[in-house]
């Protein structure tokens, strides 16, 4: 992040609701059941969002967005069947890092990392925080926030949601001519 971007946790309270949370580096070792020659190593940076603290350092639970729900099995069932008639059309989508596309809603949220992930401007404040501005793994409303940014470039792009069209899953696409 950009040595601007910091602030000390002192300042960062006096933001109107900001909530604060820690970010963890996860390491893990993939293929870890292969050869010692295949293994590759994996990081990714998560967010404690199971504890949440309101600038008086209490613990809160934030209220949550409503999900979207996952696809049903019939709609499953519905695209395996589209597939099997024309494969062309059909496809599943898998972004790597999804959160990370969409901006953060809901209360500001500071985060503060171990002080060997901070860059110099990070480590030169006493107790360093930084406002997360894209969603991320951990906090709890970051499925919420990707639902409607991915809904939004979706339907910017010509999809829409079945949805709309009839009483179905939200949760799938489809292009009308």
């Amino acid at each position: 992040p950009p040595r601007t971007e910091y602030s000390s946790k002192a300042e960062a309270k006096k933001v109107p609701n900001a909530l604060f949370l820690r970010l963890n580096m996860k390491y893990f070792k993939k293929f870890a059941e292969l050869e010692e020659s295949e293994w590759l190593a994996k990081a990714r940076l998560c967010a404690g969002g199971h504890i949440i603290k309101d600038a008086k350092g209490k613990r809160v639970i934030i209220e949550m967005p409503v999900f979207i729900t996952p696809p049903s099995l019939s709609s499953n069932r519905l695209m395996e069947i589209a597939t099997t008639i024309d494969e062309d059309k059909a496809a599943q989508v898998d972004l790597d890092a999804a959160y990370l596309h969409s901006e953060m809603g809901g209360f500001p949220i500071f985060v503060s990392v171990d002080r060997e992930y901070l860059c110099e401007g990070g480590k030169l404040l006493k107790d360093p925080v930084y406002p997360l501005k894209k969603a991320l793994y951990g906090v709890p409303r970051s499925g919420a926030d990707w639902d409607k940014f991915a809904d939004n470039e979706l339907k910017n792009l010509g999809w829409c949601s079945i949805n709309q069209i009839a009483d179905g899953d939200h949760s799938i696409y489809v292009r009308l001519p």
